[in-house]
């Protein structure tokens, strides 16, 4: 199985199933880890603003999820 690139600023791969590399998943914010790694009905929406944030440009301890 190739490896894929993190969606974060480093240039490292993710595992299988994770969103983020280990380094760049321990730079976010606890409450924000916490709260990506709740499954349910708004789980995807985290996602989704988790890769937004990503996208702008924002830095990983800035990143807040709802």
């Amino acid at each position: 199985m190739p490896a894929t690139p993190c969606p974060g600023p480093c240039t490292s791969t993710r595992a299988a199933g994770h969103l983020l590399c280990q380094t760049c998943w321990h730079e976010l914010p606890e409450s924000t880890r916490r709260k990506l790694g709740k499954r349910g009905a708004v789980g995807m929406k985290r996602v989704r603003s988790l890769h937004d944030q990503l996208r702008a440009g924002k830095a990983l301890r800035d990143i807040r999820i709802d």
